[in-house]
């Protein structure tokens, strides 16, 4: 399991690095859709990249 200052470190604190690279990445396989299992921040760099995206999930 992931301790709270592991995921700030990991997952937080360089989240716009890691939206920048997804975002360039999206733009260099010229992506038109992006469909996440509810990752955040899959929709966050698909919405940053101008590109729709859906989540899909199996919660009920």
């Amino acid at each position: 399991m992931l301790r709270l200052p592991q995921y700030v470190e990991t997952a937080v604190i360089p989240r716009a690095e890691i939206l920048e690279t997804e975002v360039e990445w999206l733009h260099s396989i010229k992506a038109d859709f992006v469909v996440s299992d509810v990752v955040p921040v899959a929709c966050r760099a698909a919405a940053d990249a101008g590109i729709r995206s859906v989540c899909v999930t199996n919660f009920r």
